[in-house]
């Protein structure tokens, strides 16, 4: 291979990676939001549920 050749097969390795990369974000986005979603809703209600054992003086 050629400088160029290696150069141009790089860039276009580099732009299929960066293309994949970015076609995963995007797909994992919204699964990442309602995990997120779930585990604050998850410590919200552990949190309530826990909140009179504590005025009891329970740990």
């Amino acid at each position: 291979m050629t400088d160029k050749s290696k150069v141009l097969a790089e860039k276009a390795y580099n732009e299929a990676v960066a293309s994949i990369w970015k076609a995963y974000k995007e797909a994992v986005a919204p699964i990442d939001k309602v995990f997120d979603e779930a585990v604050a809703q998850a410590e919200k209600a552990f949190k309530e549920a826990m909140a009179p054992v504590k005025k009891r003086g329970i740990k």
